[in-house]
């Protein structure tokens, strides 16, 4: 969990590479209504529970195996691994 006491360099590396990414941003359109109503929650809830990024949290591992399948993750990681060219 990242505390105002949790410095960046204690985080894991999978954790780190987590908070930087927007994982409501990989979702395709209408899927975190569908996660909504599988788990019988709101989709602030599940909006919430994104924004948070705890990895243990069932929507943000089933947002990141979604976003695996389309594709999204890789195309996110590349990205974030890319050199800026400016």
């Amino acid at each position: 969990m990242l505390t105002n006491e949790t410095k960046s360099s204690e985080l894991s590396p999978a954790t780190e590479v987590l908070q930087r990414i927007n994982l409501a941003k990989l979702l395709g359109d209408g899927e975190m209504t569908e996660m909504a109503r599988a788990a019988g929650v709101s989709v602030p809830n599940v909006s919430k529970a994104l924004r948070k990024k705890r990895p243990g949290n069932p929507f943000v591992i089933e947002a990141i195996r979604r976003a695996k399948e389309s594709g999204a993750w890789e195309a996110q990681l590349a990205l974030l691994s890319a050199e800026p060219t400016c």
